[in-house]
């Protein structure tokens, strides 16, 4: 289940597939704001390539037409919500469904680049400090030191302009963003031999020795690997190796609490990654011992 190209294989894909729908439907149904974000246009007509066995057909169907089990899928749970959760217009015309031919036998279909691949590309990113070797993630907690260049120091200490280590802790003191642009934590080169099973907590300058709570100043979100390939050789790349995964996380605000707590100093810092997820029967928290994951770089990025 943890292996996108594989959970399939698995009955319980669809049982836990369908569950997730059904909930989702009791969750828009209690009101109270809960709605699908259909005044987002982007996420409305992004596309899903599907197999339409009756037609002999690949198409490509826009998220617009999923929105409801009842009256556009034709299906329902016994203890769906009455009355079903209306589905709201989206702004713009709505696309219609794309239909690809199906390969002639023997040949592969045309490639296709998913709707976010396809959007224009963001701004360049400044590198502000960098690690110096591959991080090796497994049952312990495993921290990395991040290394400025000498001519951005300064500026790793004042990501937040206007905030100072003296500035008050409090969430007053918080603001929703840098004035100079986002800050970015990227994770590229992610490789594994096998899905590690788990995510990892991944904290920034956790003090060493103090327990992680992701509900702390110093955590800045999940790393999870679904999606992600295995290791593997792929004559696609130069020197026959694939370039590994990566995750992005927007680290602006914690910055931003830890500056004013006068925790952010720029120097040296460090990032953290805890193994969490479900723990096993008998409560032991394990990763695939056959994993290997690890990550070939971590970054902090000024993107403007």
């Amino acid at each position: 289940m943890s292996d996108p190209d594989q959970a399939a294989r698995d009955p319980v894909f669809y049982v836990h597939h369908c569950n997730i729908d059904r909930l989702w439907k009791h969750w828009l149904a209690l009101g109270g704001g809960r709605v699908n974000p259909t005044g987002n246009a982007a996420w409305m007509n992004q596309t899903f390539r599907f197999s339409d066995h009756d037609a002999n057909a690949v198409v490509d169907v826009p998220v617009r037409n999923f929105l409801d089990t009842t009256t556009q899928l034709h299906y329902r749970y016994d203890d769906d919500p009455v009355p079903a959760a209306a589905i709201a217009a989206a702004p713009g015309p709505a696309p219609a469904e794309i239909v690809v031919a199906a390969p002639e036998h023997g040949q592969s279909p045309a490639p296709t680049s998913p709707a976010a691949e396809s959007a224009s590309t963001a701004p360049e990113a400044e590198p502000l400090a960098t690690s110096s070797q591959v991080i090796r993630l497994g049952q312990e907690r495993v921290s990395a030191p991040l290394v400025a260049a000498p001519e951005q120091s300064d500026r790793l200490r004042n990501l937040i302009p206007g905030l100072g280590g003296t500035a008050p802790a409090g969430p007053s003191a918080t603001p929703q963003a840098a004035r100079s642009g986002r800050i970015i934590l990227r994770l590229s080169g992610i490789d594994f031999d096998r899905p590690p099973g788990k995510p990892y907590q991944v904290y920034v300058n956790l003090p060493e020795g103090q327990d992680p709570d992701p509900h702390s100043i110093y955590f800045a979100g999940v790393l999870g690997f679904f999606g992600l390939s295995a290791a593997q050789h792929d004559p696609g790349h130069s020197g026959g190796q694939r370039p590994g995964g990566v995750r992005l996380f927007d680290i602006t605000d914690l910055v931003a609490r830890q500056t004013a707590a006068g925790v952010w100093t720029g120097d040296q810092p460090s990032v953290t990654f805890v193994l969490s997820g479900v723990p096993e029967p008998g409560g032991t928290l394990r990763a695939n011992p056959q994993a290997n994951a690890r990550i070939g770089k971590v970054e902090i990025l000024r993107q403007q």
